[in-house]
């Protein structure tokens, strides 16, 4: 706006001098054009001027995608270490439960070992309990026998005593 106001006093200052129709028309077309540059420089100016506000903007964009961006990076490395520390867990626990299984293994097998005699002690408790009271069925017949025995024996000397006593 200034050097509009200083374009239109020099017309106005050289119409007053006077000077040559051919002149100002020379003087005119240089103003023209010195006012046209003036007003392209004024246009750069306020472009500048945008895309000055517009870096910065993209700057604080970029700034605030790059704290983004380190803060998914920590975010990851904390994840990664949390993965190999639940991964050293998991190994940790699969091999105790391999011992476990292999001692559940063993285990197995002493039970079956133990299941095994505990049947073979029965059937033989079974046969001792069998041949006890064979035994006892034995014992009863030769009380059985003996009782018998005693019975005729006193039978035997009550009548010797009777006829003895006739």
């Amino acid at each position: 706006a200034g050097m509009r106001a200083e374009v239109t006093q020099l017309r106005n200052a050289a119409q007053a001098e006077g000077i040559g129709v051919g002149k100002c028309r020379k003087c005119s077309d240089m103003q023209d054009e010195l006012l046209a540059g003036m007003r392209e420089a004024a246009k750069d100016k306020q472009m500048i001027l945008e895309l000055n506000e517009e870096v910065k903007r993209v700057q604080a964009a970029l700034s605030t995608m790059t704290d983004d961006l380190a803060a998914s990076k920590e975010r990851t490395e904390h994840l990664h270490e949390t993965l190999q520390a639940m991964r050293m867990q998991l190994e940790e626990k699969e091999a105790a439960l391999e011992v476990s299984v292999s001692e559940c293994a063993s285990r197995t097998v002493e039970v079956e070992q133990q299941r095994v005699e505990i049947l073979r002690l029965k059937k033989e408790n079974g046969d001792l309990l069998q041949q006890v009271l064979s035994m006892k069925e034995a014992m009863a017949e030769k009380y059985n026998e003996i009782h018998k025995l005693m019975d005729e024996a006193v039978q035997k000397e009550q009548a010797a005593g009777q006829k003895q006593g006739r």
